[in-house]
């Protein structure tokens, strides 16, 4: 598991200088159990968007599994689980993220309370991931 362990990166095609909206994926492992989390947009849980800008969030991957190189799990989020900017990495769940220093996303309030599996491989280089708009590819990052 510790080589699957370390940050992985998707480069969003459409990112401006005033939106970044890029993804992460940040694996760990923990007396010899990986664990991971997805750092992400409103977009994964949002049928449309239109007239406003995407949430950010930091899910816990649930179910997570590596077999043979095969990756699969789960994210549970809510629009009241946004932040109105991206969420600094070293934070791992949403309630440890100062509400001081990041303001609430104020996006429509009929994003209810959802859970998207994923699912994909994993290498040395990085993650190829399964979303419903198509495969992402997430680059490691060199320093991981």
């Amino acid at each position: 598991m510790d080589r699957y362990a370390g940050t992985y990166r998707y480069e969003y095609e459409y990112n401006t200088d005033s939106l970044q909206e890029d993804q992460y994926i940040v694996l760990e492992v923990d007396e010899s159990t990986l664990q991971g989390w997805f750092y992400g947009t409103s977009d994964e849980f949002d049928d449309g968007r239109e007239g406003y800008l995407p949430g950010f969030f930091v899910a816990e991957m649930k179910n997570l599994e590596v077999i043979e190189g095969a990756l699969s799990f789960t994210v549970r989020l809510s629009s009241e689980d946004c932040f109105a900017e991206p969420v600094p990495l070293q934070y791992r769940r949403f309630e440890e993220v100062p509400s001081a220093r990041f303001q609430r996303w104020q996006g429509p309030t009929g994003i209810e309370s959802s859970e998207t599996r994923y699912e994909g491989m994993i290498t040395d280089q990085g993650i190829e991931l399964l979303t419903r708009f198509g495969p992402r590819t997430f680059a490691r990052d060199q320093g991981s």
